[in-house]
């Protein structure tokens, strides 16, 4: 597998400034980046265990889709904090779940969706 991680990787597209949240919000560690013209970049990065693959550019292509995708972080209320500054909306407040997990979903500028969420079992 490409820099040793899973076969199954999400694919994100979008304006360059996915990678603030990526890198600052959810604290991922950008792997490899190759410039593929027209101000567009591919872009591996680390999440804990998984890695996510970023096509960015601005303006996005205009066959691209947004998608969504669900992160889990040691805590979702500091992922928050750090993502305020980072051009998302959060549109669904950080609440506990009755599944055992603290969740927030937030929106970036290209309309990709993000549910980062907390592990909480009950002890």
């Amino acid at each position: 597998m490409r820099n040793g991680f899973s076969a199954v990787r999400p694919y994100v597209y979008g304006p360059h400034s996915i990678l603030a949240f990526v890198t600052n919000a959810l604290v991922g560690k950008v792997l490899v980046e190759h410039e593929l013209g027209g101000n567009a970049n591919h872009i591996e990065v680390k999440l804990s265990d998984s890695v996510i693959v970023l096509e960015l550019c601005d303006p996005p292509h205009a066959s691209c889709l947004s998608g969504s995708i669900y992160v889990y972080v040691p805590n979702v209320d500091a992922v928050v904090s750090r993502a305020v500054d980072c051009d998302v909306e959060v549109f669904s407040a950080a609440e506990d779940k009755p599944y055992e997990e603290r969740q927030v979903g937030v929106k970036d500028a290209y309309g990709n969706v993000c549910w980062v969420a907390t592990y909480q079992p009950n002890s």
